[in-house]
């Protein structure tokens, strides 16, 4: 006898609600450290009786992903804008991640077309090695919810698949600047350390 229609979706309403909360969590989190540099967290935690409160920091990921989440949104409204100088700040000099990038946006600009609406979807995040100028992180993630026009006309854009990297950033005066950027063919390198 096959299983009645309201049993048969039990599963799928529980693994629809599972991921939706996990979408908040994550995207909460990433949303209130939007702003922050990697700079310790002091936030405050219960400390055993009579001591007072005491600082704990962040793990060292998720200050990643909030600078992660930080950068990407000024490279999206660089892209948006159509600011070639402004994408190459993003970048330190000479780097060629940076060059590759405004390319890309330049090619696109030449065909007239706009991007809106680009977001990246931070998947996962490690921190691979940190000094105090320089941080090295294996990142998963995925272009989502991006549009393209051609004036008032929009453009169909391919899903994008989920992608790892590596990423080096430089602390310089202008902020967190990404220095070199390396695809990663098997995600199962990211298991050890560099």
């Amino acid at each position: 006898m096959p299983p009645s229609p309201s049993r048969a979706r039990v599963p799928l309403v529980l693994l629809v609600v599972s991921c939706l909360v996990t979408g908040l969590v994550v995207g909460s989190v990433v949303a209130a450290r939007s702003t922050m540099d990697l700079a310790p967290v002091a936030p405050v935690a219960p400390a055993a009786a009579g001591t007072g409160p005491r600082p704990v920091s962040a793990r060292p990921e998720v200050r990643a992903a909030a600078l992660l989440h930080a950068w990407d949104g000024r490279r999206a409204r660089a892209w948006a804008d159509g600011d070639v100088r402004e994408l190459r700040a993003l970048y330190v000099p000479g780097s060629r991640a940076g060059r590759h990038d405004a390319a890309m946006l330049r090619a696109w600009l030449r065909r007239g077309l706009r991007v809106r609406g680009l977001a990246t979807q931070l998947l996962w995040v490690r921190l691979v090695r940190r000094t105090p100028g320089r941080l090295v992180l294996a990142v998963t993630d995925r272009v989502s919810g991006v549009a393209a026009a051609a004036g008032a006309r929009p453009v169909a854009l391919p899903l994008d698949l989920p992608s790892t990297r590596v990423l080096a950033l430089e602390r310089t005066d202008a902020g967190w600047l990404v220095a070199a950027v390396r695809a990663v063919a098997d995600p199962a390198q990211m298991l050890t350390r560099e």
